[in-house]
């Protein structure tokens, strides 16, 4: 499902999924982040951060809380900002996560 993905298909992908077809406008979306680590070195940053995300999607008996780790790395580009080079999402002990979310639109 996942061969080939890019910025295109996770732009397109996060849009659907947070369209009022699948969340309601009136529905709870609520995104909790801690930072565990980051390193910088240069133009490139790893951060890895814990995350507790709650869905308030239209999708009867699926979870709509979602736990785990994001590993990121960033390079600085050239007008100064950064671009998300590569990213993995691993579940927390016995919860979905972010990428279990995604399997579900």
């Amino acid at each position: 499902m996942f061969d080939g993905w890019g910025v295109t298909k996770e732009q397109q992908h996060s849009q659907s999924l947070f369209a009022p077809t699948n969340v309601p406008l009136d529905s709870l979306v609520l995104l909790t982040m801690r930072v565990e680590r980051e390193t910088s070195v240069g133009d490139t940053s790893n951060i890895s951060i814990d995350y507790v995300l709650h869905v308030g999607h239209k999708i009867e008996d699926r979870p709509r809380d979602f736990e785990g780790r994001g590993e990121f790395r960033l390079i600085r580009v050239e007008d100064g900002g950064w671009y998300i080079v590569n990213w993995s999402d691993t579940r927390a002990t016995g919860k979905a996560c972010w990428s279990d979310l995604k399997a579900l639109f």
